[in-house]
């Protein structure tokens, strides 16, 4: 018989250019649903495995500051996979679950804004990463 080896691939795409939560209200909550529906430009996040091995993710945020400078946001929770997680701006996490090849899963992402913080508008970055199991 043949045989033959291959290399693991460890590859995805995402579906969004931005998380994008909308001016922030002090104390308010903002949220951004993720789909299982790969599809540019809905709003609506979503991750697909497009290597040759299944996948788990993993996420980081910066401080989310807001444009003029007077205020910023470091807690997020995020949800993949059925899983949510609790994270801290610069600290990575793992989300537990595996994302098989070729599957698409949403992810969600929210913050509440401290009472304390200015109403506005924020930016920060979202870093994805991806191991294999």
């Amino acid at each position: 018989g043949t045989s033959f080896e291959y290399d693991a691939l460890l590859a995805y795409e995402i579906d969004f250019d931005a998380l994008t939560f909308g001016p922030l209200k002090p104390g308010g909550i903002s949220l951004v649903i993720g789909d299982e529906i790969f599809q540019s430009g809905d709003g609506r996040p979503t991750i697909r495995n497009t290597g040759n091995v299944p996948l788990r993710v993993s996420l980081s945020f910066s401080p989310m500051v807001k444009d003029a400078g007077d205020g910023e946001m470091g807690t997020f929770r995020a949800r993949f996979l059925d899983e949510e997680m609790d994270l801290v701006a610069g600290q990575a996490g793992e989300f537990s679950g595996v994302l098989p090849v070729g599957g698409t899963a949403g992810l969600s992402v929210w913050l509440q804004a401290p009472a304390t913080v200015p109403a506005g508008s924020y930016r920060g970055l979202v870093e994805i990463a991806v191991s294999q199991p």
